[in-house]
Order: structure tokens, then sequence, then C-alpha cells
């Protein structure tokens, strides 16, 4: 969007705040003891930015007149009550007649009294159903009758009244009773559940009680976080029901969302340097990070519970048991050089046990989320060939609306490169499995570092105006042989950086058959930038989908993603994930492609990835997909893993559970056994390459509730890259092309 009418744009909607800078909604208090949940004046000025940016600058440039708004309500109240247990249709209809036909109105102004009116009223609701919750617990319980539970109902109906939504919780409540009595039953043995001819025996004594004890304990926390749920969720929920509307990726951040978006993208915050879960209302430190506060303190243990937070030296506690796991955190971070004290129980201590921590506020830099390197040495032929692989999580770099300066993508792309180069790497491969995306500028630049100069990405605005984004760098840090390795998570940014490789025929691409398929840029609009005058309380953000890119072909990955070369089977091909799935998702189309010579300049440069190269490397994989022992392993976890998604209705038979939970051990253990067997025989050792300031805690524990359930990490799909790559070597030298021992055909074609 050209720069002038954004800011006239943006001039129009901070008229529209000035003149909404007055009271909150005239809303009515709540008949009961509890409150109503109040709107505040930042929400109204928040609304009607949201609602301009929306009108005025999204790429679909709708009139939210237009919205289906009866869809908007449905929606909202589905994120309220995800799983149709709460409301009842007459509630829903009812509310969905009231306020559809003049919600437009209601936004236009600033007004969230809709959104809050649904919420005390979802909350009322759900008080009186924990209330009929914890008495149907005491009851008895019959886990011997035929019945079954869909427990994922958030595309269910919601039950026509209150008799239909007491025999739903009725059968939730014994799903969860159950899980817990299999949980405590089965850490789980390997006996046959009963012996053929003998009367079922009933559920334990002991086993329904500590379960009703759980799972009370979780509805009394639902209580506590109903209590203190905060409103700005409320306005973020309800405002995201609206933006999804336009595309899914469009949304409002609250101040709150808006701080930890931050902290992902820029890989840094100031804190005490540890990762926290939420483990039925306790604060566990799942893990810390090297070279943290809590890591050099020698105090803290990865599993340590913590109770209670104080500010300062001599600041009263806050206890944290049942808060809500982001205001935890809130409560800890806090500007550099501060004091934080915490309440610690040791993982290894009685439940009275506990003891007081104090520690100084420093800024962690987030090694985890950037790039990592490592180096793996594979046999050919008796000889040693070094691989490359780069871990790349995310497009990380410097925000554009902040002068401080953070550690980027290209840089620390560039820095493993070389230190690869210093080891005689034969090939490179970058894994994006994990990478949904980041800054644009990030993947241009990155792209950049495999080619000479040439188109990245092609950029269309909501008016057709098209811009090409270029790489202007000449120099290039590598031009052997380079795999993307994808999935169906790789997004955004990292299906530009894959398609620029692509397009170029830089770099064979090896995953499942496509990439997410996200061909969509969005911008951050933070509102205290322009109206931190009207407000003393910090202000969200908002996030609009703004443009369209293209590759430099002019295809477009949206919906369709970027087709792999060689297809490796994963277990996300048959879930959900893609941008397809999504609601409102914007439509794929192509454009004009980029004047540039791309094969030519490719062969010039001696970077081309010769299509008959592609075809003979799929061939070599082929055959080992069909023969290696480990696909065996991976054909029968995807069939399985198949089945047991494909089953929606769970069990409420107690037996029934039992050989349930006892076939799923017995496989499990049989593919444990396998796996390690394999990794006896090759685990494919590498040594890390670390980036500048990597301080290399390898030996960090990881703190993992189901830890003893894991399975070894056995990584086929990267396994199965490096051999690609050993192939590729092969075929750029054809006196090492001889027979090898990891199944493949004794004599390998070198090209065809």
């Amino acid at each position: 969007m050209n720069k002038w009418k954004l800011i006239l744009v943006l001039a129009c909607v901070f008229c529209n705040i000035a003149r909404a800078n007055v009271a909150p909604d005239d809303v009515s208090i709540a008949p009961d003891s509890e409150p109503m949940i109040m709107p505040t004046r930042e929400m109204r000025a928040e609304t009607i930015y949201m609602m301009r940016c929306m009108e005025e600058l999204h790429y679909n440039r709708k009139d939210i007149s237009l919205l289906d708004h009866s869809t908007i309500l449905r929606d909202y109240m589905g994120e309220l009550d995800i799983n149709r247990m709460i409301f009842t249709q007459k509630e829903v209809d009812d509310f969905t007649k009231r306020f559809s036909a003049t919600l437009d109105i209601f936004i236009s102004g600033g007004s969230l009294m809709p959104a809050f009116t649904i919420f005390d009223q979802y909350r009322r609701d759900a008080y009186a159903r924990l209330d009929w919750v914890e008495k149907r617990l005491q009851q008895d319980w019959d886990f011997s009758a035929e019945e079954c539970y869909t427990p994922d109902r958030k595309d269910a109906k919601w039950p026509v009244n209150s008799l239909e939504a007491d025999m739903l919780w009725e059968k939730r409540l014994k799903y969860e009773l159950l899980n817990e009595i299999m949980d405590s039953e089965g850490k789980l043995s390997t006996e046959l559940p009963t012996e053929e001819g003998k009367e079922k025996p009933p559920a334990p004594i002991e086993a329904l009680a500590k379960a009703r004890e759980i799972v009370a304990k979780r509805y009394k926390n639902l209580r506590t976080a109903l209590k203190d749920f905060d409103s700005w969720l409320i306005e973020e929920i309800f405002l995201n029901s609206l933006s999804h509307m336009y595309d899914p990726h469009s949304s409002f951040l609250s101040k709150t969302s808006l701080d930890d978006f931050n902290v992902m993208l820029l890989n840094s915050l100031v804190g005490i340097g540890a990762v926290l879960i939420d483990d039925n209302g306790t604060c566990i430190i799942k893990e810390l990070h090297p070279g943290g506060p809590a890591s050099l303190s020698k105090q803290f243990k990865v599993g340590d519970k913590i109770l209670a937070v104080a500010q300062g030296v001599d600041g009263e506690f806050v206890d944290i048991v049942g808060m809500r796991l982001y205001k935890s955190v809130r409560l800890m971070r806090g500007e550099k050089g501060t004091i934080v004290r915490l309440k610690i129980q040791p993982v290894d201590a009685g439940p009275g046990d506990y003891k007081i921590v104090q520690l100084m506020r420093d800024e962690i830099h987030l090694m985890e989320t950037r790039a990592s390197g490592k180096l793996f040495e594979l046999d050919l032929n008796g000889k040693k060939i070094n691989i490359g692989v780069i871990d790349l999580p995310a497009f990380y770099g410097n925000d554009p609306n902040s002068d401080r300066r953070d550690a980027d993508t290209t840089s620390d792309m560039r820095y493993l490169i070389n230190k690869f180069k210093e080891h005689n790497i034969v090939g490179l491969i970058v894994d994006l499995r994990r990478n949904s995306g980041g800054f644009l500028e990030q993947a241009v630049g990155t792209s950049g570092l495999f080619i000479k100069t040439g188109p990245i990405v092609q950029v269309r605005d909501s008016s057709g105006k098209i811009e090409n984004l270029c790489d202007e760098d000449e120099s290039i840090e590598w031009t052997g042989p380079l795999i993307a390795l994808t999935s169906a998570h790789s997004a955004s940014a990292s299906e530009i950086f894959v398609g620029a490789l692509r397009d170029h025929r830089r770099a064979v691409i090896v995953g499942d058959p496509t990439t997410h398929g996200k061909g969509s840029v969005q911008i951050i609009l933070p509102m205290n930038k322009f109206f931190s005058s009207l407000h003393d309380n910090a202000l969200g953000a908002a996030r609009v989908t703004v443009q369209k890119w293209y590759l430099p072909t002019g295809h477009s990955t949206q919906l369709n993603g970027v087709p792999a070369d060689i297809k490796i089977p994963s277990f996300d091909a048959y879930l959900p994930v893609r941008e397809s799935d999504l609601p409102h998702a914007l439509s794929c189309d192509s454009v004009p492609a980029a004047n540039f010579a791309y094969e030519e300049t490719a062969k010039k440069l001696n970077y081309f990835v010769d299509p008959k190269i592609i075809k003979t490397l799929k061939k070599h994989a082929k055959v080992r997909q069909n023969g290696l022992k480990e696909f065996q392993i991976l054909s029968e976890r995807i069939t399985n893993f198949r089945e047991n998604i494909s089953q929606k209705e769970i069990s409420l038979n107690l037996e029934k559970r039992r050989q349930k939970s006892l076939a799923d051990l017995q496989f499990k253990r049989k593919i444990k056994a396998e796996l390690e067997e394999l990794i006896a025989q090759d685990d494919y050792k590498f040594e890390k390459i670390r980036l500048e300031g990597d301080g290399g805690d390898d030996n960090r524990e990881v703190y993992d509730i189901k830890q003893n359930e894991l399975l070894p990490d056995f990584d086929i799909q990267l396994r199965e890259c490096l051999r690609i790559v050993r192939d590729w070597f092969e075929i750029l030298h054809p006196e090492c092309a001889k027979a090898t021992k990891d199944g493949t055909s004794p004599q390998r074609p070198i090209a065809e």
C-alpha cells in the first residue's frame, strides 16, 4: 500500500478514536453476586481502530456491514464454549437474533456490549454447570455400560435443552474419570485385564477415588479461571471472530498478546530464564535457559513448582497456584536489573517443603528459536563425507518498529554455512519442518545466500500493484548440493524461501507432499504508536493481511503450497493442518512471471539442479522407502495413527478401554524395541555447530510429564535427506558411484 495513503487512512482512524475517547459502555451489573466484567475506555478506541483497519487496509477491503453477522456471533460463542456444552441452542439462537441486525452499528461506535453481554450469560451458565459437576462427581458411576463419547465437539451442535446438556456432561465426566483410572491402573500393566470366563472387575475403589479428586480439582481451577477472566480476553476473542471473517491470519492483538508475539519474533525477553508449563493449575519449570538467571543461580531444577512470586527484596508474595499461566509469567517478567523472589517447592521435596529464591532479571536470548547447526559424517564406500544441517524454526530479525538490534536469520545462516565450509561439507540441508514464517525481508535475505541475484518474491496489494522483491547482493555463500526439508507446517516466509529456491532451480525440495499454503502478508499496526497521547494505558495492535505474495515465476502458494520433489511419508499428511483447511482462507491466483533468466543464470553460475538429477534421486529414495526397515516401521506407525484419529467416538466401557490401552502399549513397546535396534546399528551421530553466544549446555534437563511414554528420537525424514545428499554427491562424482550397504540397488545410475 502507498505510504501516504496508509497515513491518510490512519488519520481517519485517529479522528474516529478521538471522538470515541469517552466513558465505557453503559452496561448493567449482573443481578447475582458476581459483578459483570466491564469493557474499558481503551477497548472502545481499539475496537474502532480494528474495524477501520479491516475495512480500509485489508486486502479484500470489505465493509463490515457486508459480513455475515450471525457467523461472527456464533463463532464468538463457539470460542467461548469450545466444546458446545455450556450454552443451549436456544441461547445461541436468541443472542444471534438479538444482535446480528445491528452488530455493525455497535462495532462502528466502538461498543463491545454484545460481546460482554454474551460472556456474562456464558459465565452464569458455566457457574451453574460447575455446581452440577461438583455434585455429580460424588455420586456412583457405572463403567460397564456400552457407551461412547466424542471428545472433539468444536464443530458439534449445541444441546437443545438442559436435559440434553446433562446427558452430554454425564458422558464427559465419565470420559475424564476413565482417563484418570486408566492412567493410575495402566502406567500400564502388561497383564491381561481379566481371565476368560471370569466376571469383569469393577473400577478399583482407590483408582476411582483418586480420579474423582483429580477431576474435581480441575473443575475447581476452572471456577477460579472464570472468576479471574480478564476483560481483554473477551475483547480479543470477539474482535478475532470479526477479523477472521476476512481471512484466518488477520487478528486483534491485545497488549498481552502483542508482548508475547514480539518475544517470539525478536528471540529475547527480560525475565528469569525458564520455560514454564501449567500442570493442572500449578506452574512448573519445564526448562532452564543456559546462561539465564535461574540456571546461573544453581537453585532450580527442572520439575520444580513455583508457588508464589514477589517483586523486589521486600514485596509481598502473590500466590500463583490456580492462576492462569500468562498471569504467572507476567509477574516474573520485568525490567532488566530488577529483583524478583520466587517461592519454590523443589521437585524432590515433600508437599509442605519450600524455599525462597531471589533473582535479578536479565535479558534472555532464546537460542532454541534461532538457527542451529549439526555436522553429520556419513560413510561412502569406506570414505567419510561431511554433510551440514541447519535447523531453522523461524525467520526472525529486527522489528522495523523498534530501534533495538537483535539477531537476524540471514546473519546466523551465513555464519553457520561458513562454519560448515571449514569442515569441507559436500552438501547442505535446511530443515524448515517447524518453520511457520516470520519476517519477509529475512526470507529474501536468506534466499540470497544461495543465488547471485534475482527476484525472490512478488507482492501484490489490494489495488493490484505488484512489487518485485529481489536479492541484490551478488555474494553466494553456498553453491553445492542443497536440500530444503519441509512439512505441512512450513508456512509463509519459509514458503517464500523454498519457492524462490525452486524457481531458481537451486535446490531439491524433500518432505510432505506440499508445504502449508499461506501466501499472504500481514503487517502489525501498534495502536500506541498513533494514539499514545489519548490513553494512559498501553494499547494492543492490529494484525492485518494487506498483500498476497507470489513466487518469482508468478505462481501463488496460497492454498496449494510448494510441492516436494521427493515425498517422504509423514503423519501430517493425514491431519487438517494446511491453509486449505482453515475457514475463510483467501483464494489462489497468479501474476505474470518476473522477468529473469532463471535456468540460464543457474547453469552459468554452476548451481543449476538438473531435473535428471532429481529424477535419479527420487528413484533411489523410492527403493529405500520400499526396502528399508525404518520405512516399514514408519508405515506401521502411520497406519496405527490413522486408525486412532479416525475413531472420533471413545468407549466409556472400562474393560474395552483396558483392552485398547493394552494393545496401544504393546504396539508402542514393539516399535520402541525396533527403533532402538536400528539406532544401535547406525545412530547417525553428529557434531553441533554453534552460533556465537550459544553457551552450549547440551546436558540441560527438559521436564516432560509424559517422558516415560516417549519413543526414541529417530528422525526418519532427516536420515533420508542425508542419504539423498550422499546420492547427489555420487552423481556429481561418478568415480564414487559404487555399491553401498543401505538397501539400495548394487549399481545406481548416475543420471537419466
